[in-house]
């Protein structure tokens, strides 16, 4: 189920307006796929996800759509101009399907509080 919510988010990705006014080598989404498996693999740096592309390649193009990996350069530039508020809108669908799962009932406690585990901002999934 993990994967097919990824590839949620990156549909979402895919219909964020490219901020960019150059052709650029790397599409806006997948630079933001990019940025999202770093964080969601836990790696500490683009570095070191880029020292482990060798050995993950398969799972990275499967799941995140990643074929290459953007410089730091591109990746910056291309993370900075978007914006906030656009990209956590890209997270509902996923805490929609995790809805009608029933995934989030079921981690209801405490007179109704939802505990969720994720590297996304707090307002993000109280405005879901």
């Amino acid at each position: 189920m993990i994967d097919e919510l990824i590839k949620l988010v990156r549909e979402g990705f895919k219909s964020i307006k490219d901020h960019r006014k150059y052709n650029s080598t790397y599409s806006l989404g997948d630079l933001l796929s990019a940025g999202f498996a770093i964080f969601s693999l836990k790696d500490p740096s683009l570095l070191a996800f880029r020292q482990q592309f060798a050995t993950r390649s398969e799972n990275l193009k499967r799941i995140y759509g990643i074929e290459q990996i953007p410089g730091d350069t591109a990746l910056r530039e291309g993370l900075d101009g978007v914006d906030p508020v656009v990209l956590q809108a890209q997270f509902k669908p996923l805490v929609d399907r995790l809805r009608q799962e029933g995934m989030i009932q079921k981690r209801q406690v405490l007179d109704g509080y939802t505990l969720l585990a994720g590297d996304a901002h707090r307002k993000a999934l109280a405005d879901a």
